[in-house]
């Protein structure tokens, strides 16, 4: 996955929560290893709570991805596990009016996906437990998204979620510990081997 993203080089790459909170660190820590982490911007970004409340606006909306950061999306990747994509879909219809079906499919990208257009890799199976379950179901350090309440101390909106119990957190900060050293590490070797082959 983290091979195409290199090759389509998107100046944001928005990671779609909770499934993708683990591609978010193994992402950030890839770049920070190469030396990257200021060329790119990566987001992570917990949305589903709006695409479900109807009673959210537009502009609600548009204000919840804009204090992430989130206003121009000309150069912009969604990044999610899969499996159809309707969530960034969502995003780019209802808050960007974006509806050109191509442009839509060149923004999104899933692990797994019913749509070829807008997966990573056609070798994969087009079996959602097979090549994604394992993904999402694994610990997170929250349970589900409820609904949206503003900080008082940010003034920004944040998503109301319980924590998971001690032992799913735990078992959630293991695998990111994990994520993020292994991926730190092979981006700092992705960065020697390219600073061998330029001396080369």
């Amino acid at each position: 996955m983290f091979s195409e993203l290199d090759e389509r080089d998107a100046a944001m790459e928005i990671y779609l929560g909770r499934d993708a909170v683990f591609m978010y660190y193994a992402r950030r820590a890839l770049l920070w290893g190469r030396g990257e982490k200021s060329q790119k911007k990566v987001v992570y970004l917990n949305y589903s709570t709006l695409v479900k409340e109807e009673r959210f606006t537009v502009e609600e909306r548009r204000r919840y991805l804009r204090e992430r950061g989130i206003t121009d999306v000309s150069n912009a990747i969604f990044v999610d596990t899969g499996y159809v994509g309707s969530i960034p879909e969502h995003i780019l219809k209802e808050v960007f009016d974006i509806h050109d079906r191509e442009e839509i499919d060149k923004k999104i990208l899933l692990i797994s996906a019913n749509d070829e257009k807008r997966m990573v890799r056609k070798s994969f199976r087009h079996d959602k437990t097979a090549s994604i379950a394992p993904i999402e179901w694994g610990p997170m350090f929250t349970r589900s998204a409820t609904g949206l309440y503003e900080d008082k101390k940010t003034g920004k909106l944040q998503p109301i979620a319980k924590p998971s119990d001690a032992g799913t957190i735990l078992g959630h900060e293991t695998i990111k510990y994990l994520c993020m050293r292994h991926f730190y590490l092979l981006g700092r070797w992705q960065k020697e081997e390219a600073s061998q082959e330029a001396r080369n």
